[in-house]
């Protein structure tokens, strides 16, 4: 099928920021989406690295990651981060 969506939403509220992921795919097996972060875990022939190492990045910087499917209707991924915050004096010292 070549009519696949993908919809990105950044946003943010109470000083996070939220992206949402979502796609109109085949969606996730309920038996598989549990473990989908799992490192080593694939359906496909892959490592099943990436979204072990993409968890582990949210999670080092105090945010969440939380999937969404329904098989046939497609995922939607909710990644919520914390804002940084602004440091004139440590963004000079970068820039210089």
């Amino acid at each position: 099928d070549n009519n696949g969506n993908i919809n990105i939403i950044v946003g943010s509220q109470d000083n996070k920021i939220n992206i949402s992921i979502e796609d109109n795919g085949t969606g996730i097996d309920q038996d598989n989406l549990n473990k989908i972060c799992e490192a080593g875990f694939s359906t496909k022939n892959s490592t099943g690295l990436g979204l072990s190492f993409v968890q582990d990045v949210i999670n080092n910087h105090d945010g969440s990651i939380e999937f969404f499917s329904t098989k046939g209707q497609g995922t939607k991924i909710l990644i919520t981060l914390l804002e940084a915050e602004y440091n004139e004096q440590q963004y000079k010292n970068i820039s210089n």
